[in-house]
């Protein structure tokens, strides 16, 4: 059963509220149910599969994916993600898993 997703626009409100208040954790939780929103059928594992799948803000999701494991707390700017991505996200197409996952090993 795949999880219920926000709607985009509750999505980019709790994002943006994140972002504000500099909450890595809540921004994180947004950015993949933003994900899911756009990619309900494969949606990305993580922040890093994310980032290889948008365009604009890549740097700012994989600097907020480094920073939830950084032992240093300072170090995230919230207000570069939400400048990124506070729009939503912009795929990259080629970038798109397709729906197969893995490509047969002898076509």
């Amino acid at each position: 059963p795949r999880k219920e997703v926000p709607t985009p626009r509750a999505t980019l409100k709790a994002l943006q509220t994140a972002c504000r208040a500099g909450d890595r954790h809540a921004a994180a939780q947004s950015l993949l149910d933003l994900a899911r929103a756009e990619w309900p059928d494969y949606p990305p594992r993580g922040l890093g599969e994310l980032a290889q799948r948008v365009d604009a803000g890549a740097d700012e999701v994989r600097a907020l994916d480094r920073s939830l494991y950084s032992s240093a707390h300072g170090d995230w700017d919230g207000g570069a993600l939400w400048k990124a991505l506070g729009k939503g996200l912009d795929r990259q197409i080629l970038n798109v898993p397709h729906q197969d996952f893995l490509a047969p090993l002898y076509p």
